[in-house]
């Protein structure tokens, strides 16, 4: 990989991560609302997997 390519994936994943963060928070998720939300998509993955 180009040294721009590598930068440019750099700064989009650094600006992604805070807007990860922020955006749940925005619609008045929870920590925890979150964290189930993660946990029943992780079992649906699972279950479609098998």
């Amino acid at each position: 990989m180009s040294r721009a390519r590598i930068s440019r994936l750099l700064t989009s994943s650094l600006i992604a991560a805070p807007l990860m963060a922020m955006v749940p928070v925005a619609f008045g998720a929870t920590a925890q609302d979150i964290e189930h939300l993660r946990n029943l998509s992780v079992d649906q993955f699972r279950r479609e997997a098998k």
